[in-house]
């Protein structure tokens, strides 16, 4: 009988135990919900006017300190640091180890206040180390929601100069749901952004993080010089690193015994034993993470009539080859004589010449669905027009309708589908070239109804500067163009082709802005071809001429400027003009099959 009560005395007190942890489980939970509801729904302010706070957290300097409410700060920050008896103000003391400068952002975390803003403040003053070190403290005060909070803003605001270091913070502490993206953005940034902001972070890495990089298929370099020089860097900075040169240099995918020995040129002055290294020739070549595609235009069969084209055309930079992809095709007749722009890597094809007449269509290739949409159109209908990218914006320039040769300009905001009207341009312009160079829009050369024009405008669409306006440059190009292209080349502007009434022109000029006598007068050779209304586009490191026109003959020769001279590249499988080129960047599902069904309605006949 004894027994039996004493188990069943047992029993019972074990199940009141358990009972009894659950409903404070479950109260703890009640009190954190209401706490925080409270602070969302504004009860608990961080506002200096409230007067229920009760508490001050002190900074570790023991200066720098907030009046606040020790709930907000328990219930988000369990362990902030020595607790400390009410002050004369009957103010509980709370003394955090916390630096000045960063106490404040965990006092707003606390508070429900949203990083975001203030992040974005840090990163255009050129405060992100700041930040890191704010993510740092959070990991190592165990603020987890705040580092959640930061690691979060930091992933999706990420920039070239923050890749390196927000990629070691994702492998240090093993957070794998931004590992991947961190990765892939880094090795698609690195080298094509390298600066000595990235440089500082580059030469802190470990052999292994190096190799991890350099031996990725999908690292995005334009030459594989570049891995070269990203090595070089690296084993330059500690002497101790060169036994590892060996190793290193065979991440290095050479395409030819000249590559191998022009590289043994290279690093035969400050790198030892380069002559030694056996080279792999086999290494499988890097993905082609740009895509290049031609668009519309117009050719001439084999019967010699002349059509336009919906073809979509891409170029393999390693095989040196075009082609075709009909998959991408526009699923309607045709359209020549248009603008094409890349925009949050969807391709807009802008106006153009639709049976003679000239339309204000506008259609969108989404990269991700491979389908062509009708978007808002135009306000003015534009065969010839000039356009270019802005902050996120489509702005087009000119061309030619029924009504004549236009100086209007237009803006299309993607976010609601919309166009602007913005101020007309100084001059009406057909066939002229557009490009964005650090935040402003250039528009050089084109015809008017009377003559074909040297000036250059530029779009000053500040509205703190009183609105939009168009400025005439005092510097002109060196020649008269009209059909003919520009490209940003480097830090200034790359204008080929057209023509003026000297003929067709396979000149070629630089542009600066402000006025840059160096690059004005620099030497750049003349095009193998005459050319006019052709493509012209940067890629890889390279500036490419594709197709266009000498008047009566038509062009389906490419050539390619590698900073020094102009080399013959493969030619188009026809002769092909008035297409246009752009760069969709890193898109190669782009190019994959996909199985979609063509829209059999016209969507220009509406026009």
């Amino acid at each position: 009988m004894g027994n039996s009560y004493k188990s069943y005395s047992t029993t019972t007190s074990h199940s009141t135990s358990i009972e009894f942890c659950e409903r404070a489980s479950l109260f703890a939970k009640f009190v954190d919900m209401l706490i925080e509801q409270s602070i969302v729904h504004g009860i608990w302010k961080r506002d200096e006017s409230d007067i229920t706070k009760d508490a001050v957290i002190i900074a570790k300097n023991g200066i720098t300190q907030f009046k606040v409410h020790s709930v907000v700060i328990f219930a988000k920050w369990p362990s902030p640091g020595n607790i400390s008896d009410a002050d004369s103000d009957s103010l509980t003391q709370i003394q955090t180890f916390v630096d000045p400068e960063l106490l404040d952002y965990v006092v707003d975390y606390c508070y429900n206040i949203s990083f975001r803003e203030k992040g974005i403040r840090l990163s255009l003053e050129g405060k992100s180390m700041l930040i890191f070190q704010l993510l740092q403290l959070a990991r190592n005060f165990g603020i987890h929601g705040l580092f959640d909070d930061i690691l979060d803003f930091l992933v999706a605001e990420i920039t070239p100069t923050d890749c390196i270091r927000l990629w070691q913070f994702c492998k240090k502490f093993n957070v794998l749901r931004h590992a991947f993206k961190v990765h892939d953005y880094l090795l698609y940034n690195l080298a094509p952004n390298f600066s000595e902001f990235l440089l500082v972070d580059w030469l802190q890495l470990s052999v292994s993080d190096i190799y991890n990089i350099l031996s990725d298929s999908y690292l995005n370099v334009h030459s594989e010089f570049e891995v070269f020089d990203l090595i070089k860097m690296w084993i330059d900075a500690d002497i101790s690193r060169k036994p590892y040169l060996g190793d290193l240099l065979h991440l290095v995918r050479f395409n030819s015994e000249n590559e191998i020995e022009e590289l043994q040129i290279r690093c035969a002055p400050s790198l030892d034993n380069v002559s030694t290294i056996c080279y792999k020739l086999s290494l499988p070549k890097r993905v082609q993470r740009d895509v290049m595609l031609l668009v519309g235009g117009t050719y001439s069969n084999r019967n010699r009539n002349i059509q336009t084209i919906g073809n979509v055309t891409s170029y393999c930079a390693e095989e040196r080859l075009w082609k075709e992809y009909p998959m991408l095709s526009m699923p309607y007749e045709a359209v020549s004589g248009h603008a094409l722009v890349t925009l949050n890597k969807n391709i807009y094809f802008i106006g153009g010449i639709y049976k003679g007449q000239a339309t204000s269509a506008v259609f969108m290739l989404d990269s991700i669905t491979k389908e062509w949409d009708r978007v808002a159109p135009m306000n003015d209908k534009r065969s010839k027009p000039c356009a270019a990218v802005l902050n996120g914006h489509i702005y087009v320039m000119g061309g030619t309708n029924s009504e004549g040769i236009l100086n209007t300009t237009e803006k299309y905001d993607p976010s609601n589908n919309q166009w602007t009207i913005l101020p007309e341009m100084n001059s009406p312009r057909l066939n002229a070239a557009a490009v964005t160079l650090e935040g402003t829009i250039y528009v050089f050369g084109g015809a008017t109804r009377n003559e074909i024009l040297d000036t250059v405008e530029m779009l000053d669409d500040q509205p703190k500067n009183g609105g939009s306006k168009w400025i005439v440059l005092h510097h002109t190009m060196k020649s008269p163009r009209e059909g003919h292209r520009a490209i940003k080349w480097n830090n200034a502007i790359m204008i080929a082709g057209g023509t003026n009434t000297s003929g067709v022109l396979s000149s070629v000029e630089m542009f600066a802005h402000p006025f840059n006598s160096i690059i004005a007068n620099m030497s750049i050779p003349n095009m193998f071809s005459a050319r006019m209304d052709f493509a012209f586009i940067s890629y890889r490191g390279e500036a490419y001429a594709i197709g266009g026109s000498a008047l009566a003959r038509k062009l389906s020769a490419v050539e390619r400027f590698n900073g020094q001279i102009w080399l013959h590249d493969s030619s188009l499988p026809f002769e092909r003009w008035s297409l246009q080129a752009c760069i969709v960047p890193d898109s190669i599902e782009l190019l994959k099959e996909k199985k979609w069904k063509r829209n059999s309605n016209n969507p220009l006949e509406s026009d």
